[in-house]
């Protein structure tokens, strides 16, 4: 199943079992409203297409056991980036969001866009051959700019001016064949603590390093305001 397959259901479940709203197909007709009929085909869909995995009982609660959801932990590999106006980190992380490895680089994005793209190009290739993976599902990277995020480029960057309008997610795509997704810096923080504490539907995190920044989620979704920079 490819993520142009995937449906709506699909990714509530994923998320439902991510964020242990759910570990059962009995929890997840209770959390998502669903019948049990329903949970049970796309289960066995994710099941079959690699992604989720049973790995144990559930406590009987009367009558057979249900068996325990998880997502399979092999399913995908994402590489992350993290920029900042002197450096750049990378981490990779498992389906479960597990480190894999980290790597860091020591060096400054250079100025010119070129030259600066073709840095983290070669750091990423570094960070995979060191870890020995051929291949990743996918690429994020944080930057402290506001993200176009369908031009897959920075916009109105003050700390990363020349950097601004330049196509960064295209370039890192066709380097390394997986989707890339750019996002500011403390909205991928804001993201992160929002997922380390999963029965919160609203947050907001404050980031303090080289400036100061904070990323809002609402009703369980990133909020980037009608130009990306909120």
């Amino acid at each position: 199943m490819s993520l142009d397959e995937r449906l709506p259901i699909h990714d509530a479940i994923l998320r439902a079992i991510s964020s242990e709203q759910a570990t059962s197909r009995i929890d997840l007709a209770h959390t998502l409203h669903l019948a049990r009929s329903t949970v049970s085909l796309r289960v066995g869909e994710l099941i079959e297409d690699g992604i989720l995995e049973e790995y144990a009982d559930a406590h009987s609660r009367g009558g057979r056991k249900a068996r325990l959801l998880r997502i399979r932990a092999q399913s995908a590999t994402t590489l992350a980036l993290d920029i900042s106006g002197h450096h750049f980190h990378s981490a990779l992380v498992d389906a479960r969001g597990s480190y894999i490895s980290r790597l860091k680089g020591n060096q400054r994005p250079a100025s010119d866009p070129q030259i600066g793209t073709a840095q983290l190009i070669s750091h990423m290739r570094e960070h995979l051959e060191h870890s020995g993976i051929d291949a990743v599902s996918g690429i994020c990277i944080g930057f402290p700019a506001p993200i176009n995020s369908e031009g897959g480029c920075l916009e109105m960057s003050a700390r990363m001016p020349t950097w601004n309008s330049h196509p960064v997610a295209a370039k890192i795509s066709d380097a390394f064949s997986a989707p890339v997704r750019l996002e500011n810096d403390a909205n991928l923080a804001a993201w992160g603590e929002h997922h380390a504490h999963p029965k919160l539907r609203h947050s907001i995190t404050v980031k303090a390093g080289g400036g100061l920044g904070a990323g809002i989620v609402l009703n369980n979704a990133l909020y980037v305001g009608a130009t990306g920079a909120a």
